[in-house]
Parts: C-alpha cells; structure tokens; sequence
C-alpha cells in the first residue's frame, strides 16, 4: 500500500495492520469547485485513520480530467492510502484510474468486501465474487462496502427490492459475520439495521447535504466522514463531523493553491455565464415564460 489513491489490480488485497478506517460519502457528484473539494480535503485529512475509503461518486460525470483531478487532490492531501468504489456518477474511465470494482481488502482481523451496484443492481461480477468471499471468509468480522442503499425504513433512494433479493438470498447464511453494511449515494447521513446488520449511509464528503426525512436529527444536515475502528474483537462506528475539522495542506502545498485558485476562477466564470443565460433568456421570454429564465 502507498499513501494516496490505491488503483486495485487483484480481486483479493491484503491491508496488514489497518485498524481505524475513515469513509468518506460522496465527494464529487456535484461537481469539482472550491467548496466541495475544500471539504473533500478536510475529509482526507481526517484523523486518527489508518486508511481512507470513498463510497463511491468522485466524480460528477465520466470526463476524463475530473478523474485526474481528483486523482492529484487525493494524492496530494492523503497522508494514509486510500481506497474506492464505484459510484452511479463514476462510470467511464473509472477503471482507468481506480481498478476494479469488486475486490477484498484483508486486514487480518477483518474482512472488507467491496461491490458494485452502481447501476442499481448488484452486477453478476460483484454476486460471484461475494458468493465466493463469504462462502469461504475465516474471519468473525465482515464489512461489505457499496454504493446504493438496501431498502430501508428512511429513504426510497434505494435499491428496489428485486435487485436486493439476489444478494440477500447469498448472504442470510452467513450474516452472523457480517458486522458492517456501509453506503454513500445519500448526501446524509442516517443509520438502520438490515436483517440484523447495522447500515450506514453517509453521503456527507463533499456534496450538497440534501433533506432525506423528517425524523432524523441535526446530524443529517452536516458534513461529515465515519470512523470505524476494530477494538476489543469489535467493529465500531461513529459518526465525525467536518465543520471544525483542521486541514492547513493548501497552505504548505503549491500544488493545492492551484487546484482551489482554478476551481474558484471557474466557479465565478460559470456563474457569470449562467447569470448572462438568465438575463438574456428573461429579455427575449420573460414576459410569457417567467420560470425559463429561472433555468439558469
């Protein structure tokens, strides 16, 4: 393992002495500006970990220098190795960058197995592989990372319960093991229990927080990352906010200063832009399509 983006090339991966691991939900699906990567940094940053691993959409859409971007503020500010999934906004040239989409990652005391549902459906890859995980895990302890939520009591943002069932007929047999279900794709956070097992779905590193539902507490509304950590024999999670988490990088990196210094200047470019649509769409329609201007 390096410090930084990990691009996985084999199915099964050891991670030895890994204990504390920090996820991060969701960083880029609305776009690579100043803000969103400012708090991806702080993210990164976050400590104590060992490793840090994103649940998917680091990207808003696949061209391919969002994924170098993200590549180089991941590299340049991660002082532990980082790992990925892929999201339902990483598609094309997500290999390219991050390697496969369906992998192990063994840390001795425990189990992580990484999947792909980003087309809202366990792939017939990410089945296989977990059938044959978990079918012969020696481990007490499992976690299983993917990006879209099971259905559950909190959101409908969800897999549909058809596309559940394949995976959940795979694991019910051994699902005593599995400690962990953890998920981006909400920009949230909430937790539940799916047939016993604790959910986490934790969409806070970076995007737009979004409402999900009216009974969760003021946790939901922030940005955030989750610790897990592996104590006493036990997988423990808790939630961490961002709002007063200490990230200086930028000031010791030139690098950094480019990156924001380019991400702000677009920001203003595009929103002047969007501004000159909305006034020019206003001048020609506004009269009769008021709601066209507020398009832009």
């Amino acid at each position: 393992m390096k410090k930084g983006i990990n691009r996985v090339a084999s199915a099964e991966n050891s991670i030895p002495g890994i204990r504390r691991i920090c996820l991060i939900g969701d960083p880029g699906c609305d776009g690579l500006g100043a803000a969103t990567m400012s708090m991806f940094a702080r993210a990164l940053a976050f400590q104590p970990a060992d490793l840090k691993f994103v649940l998917g959409d680091l990207v808003p859409f696949g061209l391919e220098q969002l994924y170098r971007n993200v590549q180089d503020v991941i590299d340049a500010v991660a002082d532990t190795p980082v790992y990925a999934l892929c999201g339902n906004h990483d598609t094309e040239y997500y290999s390219d960058y991050f390697g496969l989409r369906n992998y192990t990652l063994d840390a001795g005391n425990f189990l992580i197995i990484v999947l792909d549902n980003s087309k809202r459906r366990f792939s017939a890859e990410a089945l296989a592989l977990f059938d044959e995980a978990i079918r012969k895990n020696t481990h007490d302890k499992v976690m299983v990372y993917f990006h879209i939520p099971p259905p559950n009591v909190i959101t409908g943002n969800s897999l549909a319960e058809e596309n559940w069932k394949p995976f959940r007929d795979i694991y019910l047999p051994w699902k005593d093991r599995i400690g962990l279900f953890a998920c981006g794709h909400v920009h949230a956070y909430f937790e539940d229990s799916i047939d016993g097992i604790p959910l986490v779905v934790t969409g806070g590193g970076g995007a737009r927080i979004e409402f999900v539902h009216d009974s969760l507490d003021e946790r939901s509304s922030r940005h955030h990352v989750v610790s897990v950590a592996h104590e006493g024999g036990m997988l423990r999670h808790a939630y961490e906010p961002l709002d007063n988490a200490v990230y200086d990088t930028e000031l010791k990196d030139g690098r950094l200063v480019v990156m924001l210094e380019k991400a702000l200047a677009n920001e203003f470019a595009a929103h002047f832009k969007y501004r000159l649509m909305a006034e020019e769409a206003f001048a020609k329609y506004g009269p009769d399509n008021p709601s066209l201007a507020k398009l832009f």
